[in-house]
C-alpha cells in the first residue's frame, strides 16, 4: 500500500506568511513612493508599519479562513490558486471602497478607488508569485482514509514512516477535528462587518438627497425672501464739529419707547417632490424719540437733514407699501440708508423735525407686510422694548442670546414676548459719531422649523443599520445551531442586502408620503421577504413567523429610538440589554467548541 506523505505546511502558517509578504510590499511601495517625492524622514517608516498590520488584520482572518477552506477542497491546484486570487481581489476591493468611504463622489473618487484596489490586489499577486511552492506544498497535501482510524473514532490519524525503525515503522499522528461553529461565527461576523459598505453608501446616498433639497430651499427661498432681520426705526441727523474747519458727523437717535407686535403665518410651497417651509408676516412698530441732545460748543445740529431709518435684510419680501408716521405726518420709506451704523441695508426717508420736538418727544409708528424664509429676528434697539411673535406653526425655535421672557407653545401654535430696557442693551439711546456696532450679540428671533424632517429621521435610522445586520444574522446564527441546518454564506449576504435595500426603499417612499407611512411599507415588504426566504430554508411555517415577529419587533424599536429625542440613549440600553439577556439564555446549552480530545502521539510497530 502506498502512502502520501504529509508536508509540513499549515494554512494558518501559509496565510501569516502570505499576508506578512503582502503588507510589506505595500510598505515598500510607500516607502518608495515618498523617497519619489523626496520625502527622506526615516521614522515615518514606523508608524507606517504599525498601522499598516493594524489595518491588515480583518485581512489576515480573511486569509487564514480562505487558505483552511482551499486546503481541504479537492479541486486541482490552479483552480485553488484562482480562488485565492479571487479572495485577494475582494479584499483590495473592500479596502478600496473604504478609503474613500467619507467622500465618496463616482465622477471624482472612483479613479483614486480604482487605484487603491490595484494596488492592494498587484501587492497580493506578488506575494503569491513569490510564495508559489509554499502554496504548491499546501494545497497538494490530503490525507487517505486508509490510514485514518475507524469510524467509531473521532480523530484523524496520519501515519509517516519512521526512519529509525525502517519501513516497518510508522509514526501515528492525532489530530483534532475542525470547530466548525467558531469558523462560522468568525464568517458571520465579518459579514456583518461587510454589510456595513453598501450601508455607507445609503448614508451618502441620504446626504446627496439631503442637499439636494437644501439647494431647492435655497432656490425658492431666493425667488421668494431669504431670512429676515428688521430693526426699529431710528433717526439720524447731520452735524458738524469746529469752527474753522467743521467736521460732518452724524447724530444717532434710538427709540426710548418701543412696543412691536407682529403675526407670522407658515406655508410649505411644494416644489417638485420637496416642500419648502415659508412665511408671511404682519408686523407693527409703535414708540417715541425722547432724548436730551448734548453736543459740544463747537458743533451746530443740523435738523433739516434729519432721516428716519428702519432696518431690513431683504427687501424683496416687502409686499406692501411701508407707511410710516413720525410726529402725526405720513412718510414713504425708499431704499437707502445714510449710515451703516446699524444696519448694512434698508429703507430710510427724509422728516422735518426740530431739536425741541426731540427733547419733548416724538411719536412714530410703522406698519409692515412682510414675507421671509427660515427665520425672523429683530434688533432690540430701543432702550425700553417690549416684542410679541404670535403664530400658528407648532414647532417654533427661538433664536439669540435672548430667550422670550414669557412664551406659550401648543398644537396650535406660539405666543412669545421679550422685554428689554436701557440696562439690557451696550449702549445708549443717543450715538454721537458712533463706529458700527456690533448687532450679533443682541439680535434675537424665531426660526420656523421642520420638525425632523424625512432625510434626518432616514439617517438616524440607518445609523442603526449595523444593529439590525447584527441582530438579524445573530437570530439566523442560531436558528442555524438549533435546527441543524447550516446556513450558507451567500445566504446571508442576501439577507443582509434586503435589510439594506431598506433603506433606499425608505428614503425614496418618504419623499413621496409622510415618514411614518413611508416606514412602515418599506419594514412589511422587508419583513415579509426575509421570513419567506426563511421558511424556504429551515422547511417550518414556524421558522418564518418567529422571524417575522422578531423582525417586526426589531424594526418597532427602531422607530420608537429615532422618533424619542432625549430619552433615546436610555431607551436603547436598556432594550439591548434585553436583547443580550435573551440571547444568552437561548444559547446558553450550546457547545461552541466542539472539539475531541486529541490523542497523544505514538509509535506503533507493524
Amino acid at each position: 500500500m502506498q502512502h502520501e506523505t504529509q508536508q509540513g505546511v499549515s494554512s494558518t502558517r501559509a496565510a501569516l506568511i502570505l499576508w506578512l509578504f503582502t503588507v510589506a510590499i505595500i510598505d515598500a511601495g510607500i516607502l518608495i513612493g515618498m523617497a519619489a517625492f523626496s520625502f527622506t524622514d526615516i521614522l515615518i517608516t514606523i508608524p507606517i508599519a504599525v498601522a499598516s498590520l493594524v489595518c491588515g488584520l480583518p485581512a489576515l482572518l480573511v486569509l487564514l479562513f480562505v487558505m483552511a477552506l482551499l486546503q481541504k477542497s479537492n479541486r486541482p491546484f490552479k483552480t485553488k490558486l484562482l480562488g485565492l486570487h479571487i479572495s485577494i481581489a475582494a479584499l483590495a476591493l473592500c479596502y478600496g471602497s473604504l478609503a474613500f468611504l467619507d467622500f465618496w463622489r463616482w465622477q471624482t473618487t472612483l479613479p483614486y478607488l480604482a487605484g487603491i484596489t490595484g494596488v492592494v490586489y498587484a501587492a497580493g499577486a506578488l506575494s503569491i508569485f513569490i510564495n508559489r511552492q509554499l502554496l504548491k506544498q499546501l494545497f497538494n497535501t490530503y490525507y487517505e482514509q486508509d490510514y485514518y482510524y475507524p469510524s467509531s473514532s473521532k480523530n484523524n490519524v496520519t501515519m509517516q514512516e519512521n526512519p529509525y525503525y525502517g519501513n516497518n515503522s510508522q509514526t501515528i499522528y492525532a489530530t483534532t477535528g475542525t470547530n466548525k461553529i467558531l469558523i462560522k461565527g468568525i464568517i458571520t461576523a465579518m459579514l456583518i462587518l461587510v454589510m456595513l459598505i453598501p450601508t455607507a453608501f445609503v448614508q451618502s446616498l441620504i446626504t446627496e438627497r439631503q442637499q439636494r433639497q437644501k439647494e431647492v430651499v435655497e432656490e425658492v427661498s431666493g425667488k421668494w425672501a431669504k431670512p429676515q432681520t428688521v430693526s426699529a426705526p431710528y433717526l439720524v441727523i447731520p452735524y458738524t464739529e469746529g469752527k474753522v474747519d467743521p467736521e460732518k458727523k452724524q447724530l444717532v437717535i434710538l427709540p426710548d419707547q418701543l412696543d412691536v407686535k407682529g403675526t407670522v403665518s407658515a406655508e410649505n410651497r411644494p416644489r417638485s417632490i420637496y416642500k419648502v417651509l415659508l412665511y408671511k408676516s404682519k408686523l407693527s412698530f409703535t414708540g417715541s424719540f425722547h432724548a436730551p441732545i448734548t453736543l459740544p460748543d463747537s458743533a451746530t445740529l443740523q435738523p433739516a437733514g434729519a432721516r428716519l431709518c428702519f432696518g431690513l435684510s431683504d427687501f424683496r419680501g416687502i409686499e406692501e407699501k411701508i407707511g410710516v408716521t413720525l410726529n402725526n405726518s405720513p412718510y414713504a420709506l425708499q431704499p437707502g440708508l445714510p449710515t451703516d451704523v446699524i444696519d448694512h441695508t434698508g429703507l430710510s426717508v427724509p422728516v422735518t423735525i426740530t431739536q425741541a420736538d426731540i427733547e419733548k418727544g416724538i411719536p412714530f409708528s410703522l406698519g409692515l407686510a412682510l414675507r421671509g424664509s427660515g427665520s425672523l429676528h429683530f434688533l432690540p434697539i430701543g432702550a425700553n422694548s417690549h416684542f410679541n411673535i404670535q403664530s400658528a406653526w407648532p414647532d417654533p425655535s427661538f433664536d439669540g442670546k435672548t430667550l422670550p421672557a414669557e412664551r406659550s407653545i401648543t398644537g396650535k401654535g406660539f405666543d412669545a414676548s421679550w422685554q428689554f430696557n436701557a440696562a439690557n442693551l451696550p449702549f445708549t439711546n443717543v450715538l454721537q459719531a458712533p463706529k458700527s456696532l456690533n448687532t450679533n450679540d443682541i439680535e434675537f428671533g424665531v426660526s420656523l422649523v421642520q420638525p425632523a424632517d424625512q432625510y434626518v429621521q432616514s439617517m438616524r435610522s440607518a445609523k442603526y443599520a449595523i444593529l439590525i445586520i447584527g441582530l438579524t444574522f445573530v437570530v439566523f446564527f442560531i436558528f442555524e445551531l438549533m435546527q441543524k441546518k447550516p446556513v450558507h454564506p451567500v445566504q446571508y449576504g442576501l439577507v443582509g442586502m434586503a435589510l439594506v435595500i431598506f433603506y433606499t426603499l425608505l428614503v425614496s417612499i418618504s419623499e413621496i408620503i409622510l415618514f411614518g407611512y413611508a416606514y412602515t411599507i418599506a419594514a412589511v415588504a422587508t419583513i415579509v421577504l426575509i421570513s419567506m426566504y426563511a421558511k424556504s430554508h429551515f422547511k417550518t411555517l414556524r421558522s418564518s413567523f418567529i422571524f417575522g415577529a422578531l423582525l417586526s419587533g426589531l424594526y418597532g424599536f427602531i422607530y420608537v429610538l429615532i422618533s424619542l429625542e432625549d430619552t433615546a440613549l436610555l431607551v436603547g440600553s436598556i432594550a439591548l440589554f434585553i436583547v443580550l439577556a435573551i440571547i444568552m439564555y437561548v444559547t446558553r446549552k450550546v457547545n461552541w467548541y466542539q472539539t475531541e480530545v486529541p490523542q497523544p502521539v505514538t509509535n506503533v510497530q507493524l
